[in-house]
């Protein structure tokens, strides 16, 4: 046995060996390390400032009673660290963080752009956005650049809104857009 200092104090631990955790899952290699310092779940709730719902559930392996599998790994990281547990053979027992849509949309469309290949399909001549795409761009660049009272007070500005209005087209505003769909 070896003595381990943690912010529960000094306790008696069997460090975890990598043939023990074979076996065991992430919440029983927490749960055990937990017991191994002697300590009840309500007061590592404390000293982390979890609810110990949460603790027990990661120690229940009920991951989905966890906000999402980023929370579930990031707990079971503060845990390691407050129990000064290695966090690698537990992390690798859990699921790991879904990839963010985000970051596949800009994968995706990076590819696009590097192979020359049109994002809109093959049906658009020349691979050039819609008309539609282009006004919304349109707008939304005017409506960043030009001061928002010019533009209410501008008569083909205006029209043009209400145009838009007009033909039941959607339109969103931001700032002090509405003052112009106001006047339009």
């Amino acid at each position: 046995m070896t003595e381990r200092v943690s912010e529960f104090g000094t306790s008696a631990v069997i460090p975890l060996e990598e043939a023990d955790n074979t076996n065991k899952s992430a919440g029983t290699m927490l749960r055990e390390a937990r017991e191994a310092h002697g300590l009840h779940i309500e007061m590592v709730a404390a000293a982390l400032k979890v609810p110990a719902q949460k603790l027990l559930a990661l120690e229940a392996d009920d991951i989905a009673a966890l906000p999402d599998p980023v929370f579930a790994r990031a707990l079971a990281s503060s845990v390691c660290r407050a129990l000064r547990v290695d966090p690698a053979p537990v992390l690798a027992k859990l699921p790991g963080a879904p990839k963010a849509a985000v970051a596949v949309a800009d994968r995706n469309l990076k590819t696009h752009i590097v192979s020359g290949t049109s994002r809109w399909g093959s049906g658009r001549s020349g691979g050039l956005p819609s008309r539609a795409l282009l006004t919304v761009v349109a707008l939304l660049l005017v409506g960043g650049v030009v001061n928002p009272d010019a533009l209410r007070i501008d008569e083909k500005a205006v029209a043009f809104v209400r145009a838009f209005v007009e033909a039941g087209k959607p339109i969103a505003a931001i700032c002090h857009g509405p003052w112009t769909l106001i006047d339009a």
